[in-house]
């Protein structure tokens, strides 16, 4: 595989793994569920690592908003075990998602203006 193709490689890996672990929290086998949950998130963060260092994503508030839904997130499943807080863990993760998939809108439209903009030249 070419040096190009590992970071998506990683990344496809990742967003498997992260779903497959919450079809075993579907079947109860929470054990499996947290493993493969863990070395999804490993593999995505090698993915966004890796693209910043070849240059293909640029730190910017893109990436800081995609850090911040990260950490939103992680914090969210860390609280849902408090009963107290699992009203603020519920709000979290809404607000974790929405700045996850602002910062993939973000960067698809970064694509399309590079794309049109390259193509003119």
């Amino acid at each position: 595989m070419s040096e190009s193709k590992k970071p998506t490689a990683s990344l496809f890996a990742g967003l498997t793994l992260i779903g497959l672990s919450f079809v075993c929290k579907a079947m109860g086998w929470n054990t499996v569920f947290y493993v493969l949950l863990v070395i999804g998130i490993i593999l995505k963060s090698r993915f966004l690592v890796q693209s910043i260092r070849q240059g293909r994503i640029k730190a910017g508030p893109a990436l800081y908003m995609l850090f911040a839904g990260v950490i939103l997130v992680i914090t969210s499943v860390i609280l849902r075990h408090n009963d107290i807080l699992l009203r603020l863990s519920a709000s979290l993760l809404i607000a974790g998602i929405v700045l996850k998939c602002m910062f993939v809108v973000l960067m698809i439209v970064k694509k399309i203006k590079y794309k049109s903009v390259s193509h003119l030249k």
